[in-house]
């Protein structure tokens, strides 16, 4: 019965930590689209 809570409580810990990590590459991925877009920006002006 404690291993099975074990089991799950890991399991959901490193789902959130999936989900951070995912969350963190697409700010990472937003950021540089910005400042790309800046840049285009700039070169056109």
């Amino acid at each position: 019965m404690f291993t099975i809570f074990l089991i799950s409580v890991s399991i959901i810990i490193f789902q959130n930590f999936k989900l951070k990590s995912v969350e963190s590459r697409n700010r990472l991925i937003e950021s540089q689209l910005i400042s790309a877009k800046l840049k285009i920006r700039l070169l056109e002006e």
